[in-house]
């Protein structure tokens, strides 16, 4: 039952706050009946189960049949029946037709199959066993072995499956959410922050990033070429066979896809030859902005706030949403069914040109509001980086100029961010506009055709689609530009266009490079959390759940989300350090340079080539 707040004991037995019996309130002063007691009484009672399956807690009181095992004095239920407002609650007794009585909790009144009964009616009834359960914010969750123990002595199949229902599913993996919530946030949060400063040190190391960047490269390489080989064998084995079991067009288009296996392995190996240098300062770019990261650890913090910002505008603009669907008209148009003389109903809402016009403009302020968001992220990381970077005394940098790149770019580049965001959001309102009418082409097709005009429509979106994905890339470059020169948006937009024609190679690396070290990292960040809150839970609570399937897959969830974010960061940084090592290059010689490290033994080393 949910209802449970106060039960009234009469067992004097050892305090426990582990969990509580199932009971409702009768107003009154009583006092709470933990587990202890229902376990002590089943043990004084030479039985040391936890769950009376000859007891009900119903609506009218506690209803037993011979032999049970819990004393119907020890608790008192209300009995809700004769309430002014309850003369119709249900009860385990009911009169028949010819005036008799009848238990439709216990058939033949016997526990035996009682759980498929009208009062129970397989956990959905008004009435249940008296079982130990835990109480989860005001409800009480049967416990598993209280669960376990109900399926074995009513010996009903049912019983023993009935974590097959959806609602005991989810009533479960609730459960265990809540049991293990300390474990689920503690790990997956703060465990998750760890191991990615942990995973970022691991990137200062001088030979592993070395290691897993040109093995991830040449390993690469060698699967396709062994794809190719494989491919080649097959295609000369079946060709041998006699009789073929494979028709010459397979072989043949076989034969040929080891052929293109061939030469996409040689342009990989090729591209990784000329591109060694350009790969090498992606590794140098990820060291360096690893080292910049850890000397500034308040940089973390951008992207939580940036996610509090958007949670919090995506509230506010659900509630107007709700409000503005409100403003509708409601409808009901009925459809005859043309067999069995029946009729549906169908309700709906119509809404005027005003309404309609609202709704598309909160769309656009949806969309302009969430890239304006985003974009403040990235000015803000790339603004940090670019101090970071420019700065002689690498010492002299630390968390506050994370704070005066913040008020910098509050104060002087909200104009580049909302015109970017704006351009964004334009074209992203177009797409949705397309959407809507390709919807109307849609249905309108299934009963005139149409299909030419979807097909136009389909074109429209992907070269939008296409488009969009392009001004992200650039305005991501020109927040940069804006971050490192402190020029307007169009003005930053057209100096990182050119940039990325002059630098293609390099940010073609990077771009690689940066991608993949990203994807190990969020895969080991997740990986390695997971492991350890599972361990622990295995340790510390396994018995406390029904299942520890649920709580690890959350803590995986939060591991993955937290490392998306911190690494969506990181990935910011390698960039803008990429375009400050170009501008450091271009503007500056030899000993004026301020490249440090890894940047700085890659200009020495190649600065005549």
């Amino acid at each position: 039952f949910d209802d449970v707040d106060d039960v009234e004991s009469e067992i004097t037995s050892e305090e426990s706050t582990s969990s509580n019996v199932a009971t409702t309130s009768n107003n009154t002063s009583k006092t709470d009946t933990d587990v202890s007691t229902v376990v002590n009484y089943f043990a004084a009672s030479g039985n040391s189960d936890v769950a009376d399956v000859r007891t009900l807690i119903t609506y009218s009181g506690l209803h037993q049949i011979d032999g049970a095992q819990f004393d119907p004095n020890t608790i008192e239920i209300p009995p809700y029946y004769t309430t002014r407002d309850n003369l119709d609650a249900l009860s385990c007794i009911t009169r028949t037709s010819d005036g008799g009585e009848k238990d439709i909790c216990f058939p033949d009144n016997d526990h035996i199959g009682s759980w498929s009964s009208d009062g129970i009616n397989k956990g959905k009834g008004f009435a249940y066993y008296l079982a130990e359960s835990r109480p989860i914010l005001n409800h009480c969750v049967i416990t598993r072995r209280a669960r376990d123990s109900i399926g074995v002595q009513v010996k009903d199949n049912a019983t023993l499956a009935f974590v097959d229902d959806g609602f005991q599913l989810w009533k479960y993996i609730y459960t265990d959410i809540y049991t293990a919530r300390e474990y689920i946030f503690i790990y997956g949060f703060g465990g998750a922050l760890l191991i990615s400063f942990i995973y970022i040190g691991i990137l200062r190391m001088p030979l592993l990033l070395n290691s897993v960047v040109w093995g991830s490269l040449f390993a690469t390489v060698g699967l396709v070429a062994v794809g190719g080989y494989y491919a080649h064998h097959f295609a000369s084995r079946w060709s041998n066979e006699d009789p073929q079991h494979f028709t010459d067009f397979q072989i043949n288009v076989t034969r040929i896809g080891s052929y293109v296996c061939f030469g996409i392995s040689g342009i990989l190996f090729l591209f990784m030859f000329c591109l060694r240098r350009e790969i090498q300062l992606a590794i140098a770019c990820i060291r360096e902005t690893s080292k910049a990261i850890q000397r500034m650890p308040t940089i973390l913090l951008v992207p939580f706030i940036q996610g509090i910002c958007l949670i919090g505008f995506v509230v506010v603009f659900v509630i107007y949403g709700i409000h503005l669907a409100s403003m509708g008209d409601f409808t009901a148009r009925q459809f005859d069914i043309p067999f069995g003389n029946l009729s549906v109903v169908v309700r709906s809402f119509q809404y005027d040109q005003v309404t309609t016009y609202i709704g598309w403009g909160m769309i656009f302020t949806f969309f302009w509001t969430c890239n304006f968001i985003i974009a403040l992220g990235d000015m803000i990381v790339a603004m940090i980086i670019a101090k970071w970077y420019f700065t002689r005394n690498k010492k002299d940098t630390g968390n506050q100029t994370v704070i005066s790149s913040i008020c910098s770019v509050l104060y002087f580049h909200l104009g580049t961010v909302a015109f970017g965001s704006l351009i964004l959001a334009i074209i992203q309102f177009i797409r949705a506009i397309l959407g809507r009418i390709q919807r109307e082409a849609e249905r309108v097709g299934g009963k005139c055709g149409g299909g030419a005009a979807k097909a136009i429509i389909c074109c429209f979106q992907c070269c939008l689609c296409c488009f969009e994905k392009c001004i992200r890339f650039l305005n991501k470059n020109a927040y940069i530009q804006t971050a490192i020169f402190g020029r307007p948006f169009c003005a930053s937009a057209k100096d990182a266009f050119y940039l990325i024609l002059r630098n293609m190679g390099r940010i073609g690396a990077v771009s690689y490079v940066s991608g993949f070290v990203l994807f190990v990292g969020k895969l080991f960040i997740s990986a390695a959390t997971t492991v350890v809150a599972y361990y622990l839970m295995v340790e510390n609570i396994i018995d406390d759940l029904h299942s520890i399937a649920a709580p690890t897959a959350l803590v995986f969830i939060l591991a993955y989300f937290l490392a998306n974010m911190f690494l969506d960061l990181f990935e910011m940084g390698i960039s803008t350090t990429l375009q400050c090592f170009v501008a450091d290059e271009e503007m500056f010689d030899g000993a004026d340079c301020y490249a440090e490290g890894q940047l700085q033994n890659w200009i020495e080393k190649h600065q005549n080539d």
